[in-house]
């Protein structure tokens, strides 16, 4: 039997625990998938943090093989200290490109509900671009202390009212998110940020209770009328490549990302390139996030006054990067390394063809 838990789902995690005590010597490997997001979420103490160790343990003393899965680039796991002879086992496989296959999988098949039916399977997604009407466009949906000081970055260069804006000001915790808009708005996790410069509010885009305001899969009327995506990654501490960056890429947007120190340079280790003839990416290197989130609110402060015509023609300086960064996404999307082949090859020996976690889209 093999054994796979994934951390989004603390039901199946604790299930997987009592799967492997019931019978360990009947366990031929175990999986830890946390490909969606970072593996190392649980608080020191808490329910699923003695749950993780549990099943490390468990692993160790029955000789079990086990195998990380993890969307970012960390090489020793916080929580697992491998010095410790139960730890150096453990197999870590680090899938930093999942997020583009997983995004352009699921935009290709949300495309019936896209109403702006940007069709991602095309090289250039925009054939027939609206008039230019911002200079950018962001995209928030949970609020959290980055994003919050992205705003407020924002609004110290006067730029929130020259921008496409969406704010929802979520709780990261929010149990039930289908609610519409302004009623029922569930309370900000960062209601109580200290902002200097931006007194925060709700902003919706072009998305009514009509809508579903949660899908991934689709983007407001106003993202093909801006000329650049600044994106708030989902961690500023990692360079976490997130479905919000795979996003822009494979749909042919200029963009900047307030994220963790050298995001950008980050993407370059992957092929990417930059967007030389539009931004100074100098803020990249920048260790203090004030200072570095400040420097993409005087990049984009530049088109500020630009009118629709030469947006265009800023983003026509562009049209060849565009395409360039969209065929190196694409090779993330159609392959995978010969490490994560190996794990799935093993589950389709198992007969295993239909599982509960993010794996699941490569069997």
């Amino acid at each position: 039997m093999i054994v796979i838990a994934q951390v989004w789902s603390e039901t199946e995690f604790i299930n997987a625990l009592e799967k492997i005590n019931q019978n360990p010597t009947s366990i031929k490997h175990i999986i830890f998938d946390f490909l969606n997001e970072v593996n190392y979420v649980f608080s020191k103490g808490s329910e699923l943090d003695i749950v993780y160790h549990k099943i490390i343990q468990l692993a160790y003393d029955f000789n079990i093989p086990l195998t990380i899965l993890t969307p970012y680039c960390i090489n020793e796991p916080p929580l697992l200290d491998f010095s410790q002879n139960k730890y150096a086992r453990i197999n870590i496989i680090h899938f930093e490109t999942y997020w583009f296959n997983k995004t352009y999988n699921f935009w290709k098949n949300a495309y019936y509900r896209n109403p702006n039916k940007m069709d991602i399977t095309h090289l250039y997604v925009n054939e027939t671009l609206d008039d230019f009407k911002y200079p950018y466009i962001t995209l928030n949906n949970i609020s959290k202390n980055h994003r919050c000081l992205f705003m407020d970055m924002l609004a110290k260069h006067d730029m929130i009212n020259s921008g496409a804006i969406a704010w929802r000001d979520l709780r990261r915790d929010c149990d039930d998110i289908r609610h519409t808009f302004p009623e029922g708005m569930p309370d900000s996790m960062y209601r109580n940020y200290p902002y200097k410069y931006w007194t925060p509010k709700v902003m919706l885009l072009d998305q009514t209770e009509q809508r579903n305001l949660y899908n991934q899969e689709t983007v407001p009327f106003e993202y093909n009328q801006s000329l650049v995506q600044l994106i708030t990654e989902s961690d500023d501490t990692v360079n976490f490549i997130s479905e919000k960056t795979c996003t822009a890429i494979l749909l042919n947007k200029p963009f900047l990302v307030a994220s963790a120190v050298n995001f950008h340079k980050n993407l370059n280790r992957f092929g990417f390139v930059n967007y030389d003839e539009l931004f100074d990416y100098s803020f990249d290197s920048e260790t203090d996030m004030e200072l570095r989130f400040e420097g993409i609110a005087e990049n984009i402060k530049r088109y500020k006054s630009c009118d629709a015509d030469s947006l265009k023609r800023i983003h026509n300086k562009v049209f060849d990067k565009l395409i360039y960064n969209k065929k190196i996404a694409m090779t993330y999307v159609n392959s995978i390394s010969p490490e994560m082949q190996n794990i799935v090859n093993l589950l389709k020996q198992e007969n295993i063809t239909d599982v509960h976690s993010p794996l699941n889209m490569f069997l």
